[in-house]
C-alpha cells in the first residue's frame, strides 16, 4: 500500500474544480458515466471525486454533481471512519483493512483493473446503518492526468439474505440434531433427564427464531419498542436461566455482580437479546474453566450493563468487531452478534455500546442506557 503521507495528500478544491471541467466534456468520460451500471465515480490521483453518474447523485439525493466534488468515497457515503482523521477517508487506523482503499491503491500502483468488496458503516440523521459493496477500480489517463474509474455495486440485500440464511440454518441444524439425539434417548430409556434436556432445546429453538425476527425488523426499521419497568435482579436471574439454554455452554462459570438493584424502564425483549449476545460471544471466546462476569452498576448516574471475559481481541479484529457479518471465528455467515448488540442498543434503546480489550484486563462489552431510563434507586 502507499505510504501514510501519500494517502493523506489531498488535492485543493480549486484544482479539483479545474480538473472536473477538463474531463466533463471528454467523450470517453461521458460514455463511462452513462453506460456502466452501478454507481460510477471518476477519481483523481488522491482518490477524490471529479465526476459521478446520475444514478449515484439521485440515490444520495444530491442537488448536483458539483456538491460532491473533492470528496472521497467514505466521506460521500458518511463512513464513520472518515471522520476519525483530519485528512479524511482512507487515513484512519481502521482504513487499513478497507476493501475500497485497497482496490484503489492496487489499481494505481499496478496500472491494472482491481476488484474487491467493502463494508461501510455509515452514520446518518437516523443513526448507524451498514452497506456492503462490490467494487471495480480501473486506471484511466485523460491528457496528462492519471485517474481512476471507480464502480460501486450495492450488494447489501444479497449478502443480507445469504448470511441470514446461513446463520439460521446453522443454528437450527445444531439444535435439531441435539433434539433428535435426546429424543432417541428418551424413546430408549424413558429417562426424565431427557425430557428436561428436550425442553431446554425447544426453548433454544424458539430463541433462534426470535433472534432472526428481531434482526430483520431492526434492519428494516420496523422494530417497535415496548417499554416496561424491571429491576436488575429480575433481568439477571432471567439471564442466568437463559445461559442454561445455550447449547454447550453449561460448563462455563458465570459470575453475577449487581452493585445497585434499581428499577429501570426498557424493552425486555431487546435488553435480553443484547445481554444474550454479549454472553454468547464471551462464552465462545473463553477457555474451559475460566469465568465470565455479568455485571450491573451505575456509571455517571446511568445504568451500565457489562459482560467480561479474560480473553483479548486482536487489534485487527477490534477495528471491525461491530461490522455487520464480520466474524472473529472466520466463518462466512457468522458475526452478527456484536453488530446486533450495537444496532439494538444504540438505535432502538438509545444507549451507548462499546468494548475494551487489553491483555492485562481482558475484554468487556458494555451497554450504557440513558439516565432517564431509571425509575427508582
Amino acid at each position: 500500500m502507499c505510504s501514510e503521507s501519500s494517502l493523506k495528500d489531498r488535492t485543493s478544491q480549486s484544482e479539483i474544480e479545474k480538473l472536473s471541467r477538463v474531463i466533463e466534456n471528454n467523450p470517453i468520460v461521458k460514455i463511462i458515466l452513462t453506460s456502466i451500471a452501478g454507481y460510477v465515480l471518476i477519481l483523481d490521483r488522491n482518490r477524490q471525486i471529479l465526476a459521478a453518474n446520475k444514478k449515484l447523485i439521485s440515490t444520495l439525493q444530491k442537488h448536483s454533481p458539483s456538491s460532491i466534488l473533492g470528496q472521497r468515497l467514505g466521506e460521500l457515503f458518511l463512513c464513520v471512519h472518515s471522520r476519525e482523521s483530519e485528512t479524511g477517508c482512507g487515513t484512519s487506523s481502521a482504513c487499513q483493512d478497507c476493501g475500497a482503499l485497497m482496490a484503489m491503491v492496487a489499481a494505481q500502483t499496478s496500472h491494472q483493473i482491481q476488484e474487491g468488496e467493502c463494508f461501510i458503516t455509515s452514520k446518518g440523521p437516523d443513526g448507524l446503518f451498514a452497506k456492503e459493496y462490490a467494487l471495480k477500480a480501473t486506471p484511466l489517463q485523460i491528457e496528462s492526468e492519471k485517474l481512476l474509474v471507480f464502480v460501486v455495486y450495492d450488494i447489501s440485500d444479497q449478502k443480507w439474505r445469504n448470511n441470514l440464511e446461513r446463520i439460521f440454518l446453522h443454528d437450527m441444524n445444531n439444535t435439531l440434531s441435539a433434539l433428535s439425539s435426546w429424543g432417541q434417548m428418551l424413546e430408549n430409556t424413558g429417562d426424565t433427564e431427557c425430557v428436561e434436556k428436550i425442553s431446554v432445546l425447544v426453548k433454544n429453538l424458539i430463541n433462534t427464531v426470535e433472534s432472526q425476527q428481531i434482526l430483520v425488523l431492526a434492519e428494516n426499521n420496523d422494530l417497535k419498542i415496548t417499554l416496561k419497568q424491571m429491576d436488575i435482579k429480575y433481568i439477571f436471574s432471567t439471564m442466568e436461566g437463559l445461559v442454561k439454554v445455550l447449547p454447550g455452554f453449561s460448563f462455563q462459570d458465570l459470575k453475577v455482580k449487581i452493585e445497585h438493584n434499581i428499577m429501570i424502564q426498557t424493552d425486555p425483549l431487546l435488553i435480553f437479546r443484547i445481554l444474550s449476545n454479549m454472553l454468547i460471544n464471551a462464552f465462545e471466546a473463553t477457555p474451559h474453566g475460566q469465568s465470565i462476569t455479568l455485571e450491573f452498576r451505575l456509571y455517571q448516574g446511568c445504568p451500565r450493563f457489562s459482560v467480561h471475559n479474560p480473553g483479548v481481541i486482536p487489534e485487527a479484529v477490534a477495528k471491525r468487531v461491530f461490522n455487520r457479518s464480520y466474524s472473529t471465528k472466520g466463518q462466512r455467515g457468522r458475526g452478527w452478534g456484536t453488530y446486533s448488540i450495537k444496532l439494538l442498543g444504540e438505535k432502538f434503546l438509545k444507549g451507548t455500546v462499546a468494548f475494551t480489550s487489553t491483555i492485562e484486563k481482558g475484554t468487556e462489552f458494555f451497554l450504557i442506557l440513558q439516565k432517564d431510563s431509571i425509575c427508582q434507586i
